[in-house]
C-alpha cells in the first residue's frame, strides 16, 4: 500500500536566486558523487569480508585474503577462505552465499530505520533537521549500494551462471531460475522501502520538484549498473539476455511515471524553514 501525501506549506520557496539554492545543490552533488561512490565502496567491503570472510569462519573456515574493488560493478572483489579437509560442502556453501546474504540485510536494515524515523519523526512534521538529513543520506547510499550488490549478483547469477551463484550452485545442485526469480522478489520488496526514503532524503534538496520526476529519474540508476555489469570482462552473456535484461530494469522508473506522485513530499529542510 503506498503511502499517503502528507499536506504541508513551505514557507520559503526556493527561486532561481536565492542563497539557500547553492548550499541545497551543493549537498545534493556531494550526495550522488563523493559519498555516494564511498558507500558503494563500504557495501564491496561488506559483501566480501563481512559476507564471504564472515560467513565463512561461522561455517568453520579460515580467511586468508579479500579484495574490494573501488570500481565495481566494471571489477569485482574477491575473499579466499580455507577450509579443514573433508569438511563437506555445505560451509562452502555457506561461504558463497554470504557476501548476498550480508549486503541483503545490511540493505533491509539500513533503509528500515530511514523508513520508521521518517514515518514516526519526519512525515507528521514534514521536516527534517541537517543532522537527521546526512545520517540518512549515509543510511541511504550505503543500504542502496548493499542493494544492488546483492540483487545484481542474484540475477546475473542466474542468468549467467557466474560468480558467487554460480559456485553456490555446484555446492547444493540448485536450479539457476530460481535465483532469478528471488532476484526480482527481493529487488520489489525493498523497491517500496528505497522509493519512499528517496523521497524523503531528495525533496528537501529538490522542494520545487515532484516525487514523480525525482523517483523517476533516480530509478533509471538500475539498467545503469546492469548496463555496467555486462561491461565487466568477466562476464559473458549474450546480446539477447543483455537486452531484455537492461530493458526489464526500466520497469522501476516505467512504475515511477505512474505512481510516484503517491509518496511523500514537500519535506522542508529546517535550515532553511525557520
Amino acid at each position: 500500500m503506498m503511502a499517503t501525501n502528507i499536506p504541508a506549506s513551505i514557507s520559503n520557496q526556493v527561486t532561481k536566486n536565492s542563497p539557500d539554492r547553492f548550499i541545497r545543490l551543493t549537498f545534493l552533488i556531494l550526495s550522488l558523487s563523493i559519498l555516494s561512490f564511498l558507500l558503494k565502496y563500504v557495501s564491496e567491503w561488506t559483501h566480501e569480508f563481512l559476507g564471504h570472510c564472515g560467513f565463512g569462519w561461522l561455517a568453520g573456515g579460515f580467511p586468508q585474503s579479500w579484495y574490494v574493488s573501488w570500481i565495481w560493478p566494471l571489477e569485482f572483489g574477491y575473499a579466499n577462505v580455507t577450509f579443514p579437509f573433508g569438511i563437506g560442502t555445505t560451509p562452502r556453501a555457506i561461504m558463497m552465499i554470504g557476501g548476498i546474504a550480508a549486503c541483503l540485510i545490511a540493505a533491509l536494515l539500513s533503509h528500515s530505520v530511514v523508513f520508521l524515523i521518517s514515518r514516526k519523526k519526519i512525515l507528521p512534521i514534514s521536516s527534517i533537521s541537517t543532522k537527521k538529513l546526512i545520517i540518512f543520506h549515509i543510511l541511504f547510499w550505503y543500504g542502496f549500494w548493499a542493494f544492488a550488490n546483492s540483487i545484481g549478483y542474484l540475477i546475473l547469477g542466474g542468468l549467467t551462471n557466474f560468480g558467487d551463484i554460480a559456485l553456490f550452485r555446484i555446492y547444493t545442485g540448485a536450479p539457476s531460475w530460481i535465483f532469478i526469480i528471488i532476484g526480482f522478489a527481493l529487488f520489489f520488496l525493498l523497491f517500496y522501502l528505497i522509493s519512499f526514503n528517496a523521497s524523503i532524503i531528495f525533496h528537501p534538496l529538490l522542494p520545487n520538484t515532484s516525487s514523480q520526476k525525482i523517483l523517476t529519474i533516480f530509478w533509471l540508476i538500475i539498467p545503469l549498473i546492469f548496463l555496467l555489469l555486462f561491461l565487466n570482462p568477466d562476464i559473458s552473456v549474450s546480446t539477447e539476455i543483455i537486452l531484455a535484461s537492461t530493458g526489464a530494469m526500466f520497469l522501476p522508473s516505467l512504475i515511477m511515471v505512474f505512481l510516484g506522485n503517491r509518496f511523500p513530499k514537500n519535506i522542508t529542510w529546517k535550515t532553511f524553514s525557520q
